[in-house]
């Protein structure tokens, strides 16, 4: 029978799947804009997310945890998807954009295995979870370089409050979720979502209304990632 954490847990994967989702929009707008060409490292964010999700799907089979395998096979449609879109609209990056889904495929097998094949059977859960918290900590770190841009510009036109919002609720649960059960390396691979989303909301809120119009002037406009 699911006690109390298993559904909190199971409440905690509505965010998740909102996190891994919203992405979507981005995606739409590109494939409906056939002229979009965009921006190179978008590719490297979808690349983090399959890394992202493969293990801790992976994880969540050892554990035989619905909780953490439902939402991560969200995030790897959404990520399958991204790759394929974004492919097709990479324009004279196309190569580039290969190399990456090579790259985060190759890695994900690599990581895999040495949460896996590579340990005794009864310490793969546990080697598996601090792989994931690899895999995590790579994941949520990699908005800060335009987190930096949005501060250096004073424009934080190119975050979206939507993922913002969802990826902090999403990582705030489940840390709660990893402190119950207890899970040292969900804990805290969500921890540092949480804390960089919140620095991203910071940045989004400070300067929702784009730079102060005499920066604008003088470095004519935000450059758009």
């Amino acid at each position: 029978m699911p006690d109390g954490i298993d559904y909190f847990g199971y409440l905690g994967v509505i965010p998740a799947m909102a996190m891994f989702c919203l992405p979507g929009v981005l995606l739409w707008r590109i494939w409906n804009n056939p002229d979009t060409s965009p921006h190179p490292n978008t590719m490297d964010a979808f690349c983090g997310m399959w890394v992202f999700c493969i293990l801790w799907i992976v994880y969540g089979i050892l554990d035989v945890n619905a909780v953490i395998i439902i939402p991560n096979l969200i995030g790897i449609i959404v990520a399958t998807i991204a790759f394929f879109v974004l492919w097709l609209r990479a324009g004279p990056h196309r190569g580039r954009q290969q190399t990456a889904i090579v790259v985060a495929i190759a890695l994900s097998a690599i990581l895999v295995l040495i949460g896996t094949a590579f340990v005794p059977l009864d310490e793969q859960r546990p080697v598996s979870g601090w792989v994931c918290f690899v895999g995590g900590f790579l994941f949520f770190t990699a908005p800060l370089p335009l987190i930096r841009f949005v501060l250096a510009t004073k424009d934080a036109t190119p975050l979206a409050l939507g993922s913002i919002v969802a990826t902090l609720v999403s990582c705030l649960w489940q840390v709660l979720y990893g402190a119950m059960r207890p899970e040292l390396s969900l804990a805290l691979a969500n921890a540092i979502g949480a804390l960089v989303s919140l620095a991203g909301l910071f940045a989004y809120v400070k300067y929702r209304n784009g730079p102060p119009a005499d920066i604008s002037a003088g470095a004519g406009g935000a450059q758009q990632l």
